[in-house]
């Protein structure tokens, strides 16, 4: 029932990549800003999550899960970071991944207005 959670990282279902590469490339193109979280999935146990947040003086990209606590809030849980200087190299793998042969075909390009 859904991929397997990591000790560490971020595991999610191949068929929510291409709306993780369309908000990190909107990140790139400056249709996000820093505070604009894009929801990539959303199931009954969280929601997964790509936002852009500064810490110690770098600005990080972050994919990572959130769920709901006791008290009904949204807490981050686990994820990755990576410096905005990768973001570019991140879009690319995640094109190849994409473009692979063993991808779903099913999948459409990101258009953006």
């Amino acid at each position: 029932n859904g991929p397997t959670p990591t000790t560490k990282g971020v595991a999610f279902e191949l068929s929510s990549l291409k709306d993780l590469e369309c908000s990190l490339e909107d990140f790139a193109k400056g249709l996000r800003s820093k505070g604009d979280i894009a929801t990539i999935l959303t199931t009954k146990r969280g929601e997964l999550r790509a936002y852009k947040q500064d810490y110690l003086g770098h600005a990080l990209f972050h994919i990572r899960w959130f769920y709901r606590n006791e008290a009904g809030e949204m807490k981050p849980g686990k994820g990755v970071a990576i410096n905005e200087d990768l973001l570019s190299n991140l879009i690319e793998a995640i094109r190849a991944t994409r473009r692979s042969d063993s991808f779903p075909k099913a999948d459409t390009d990101h258009k953006t207005a």
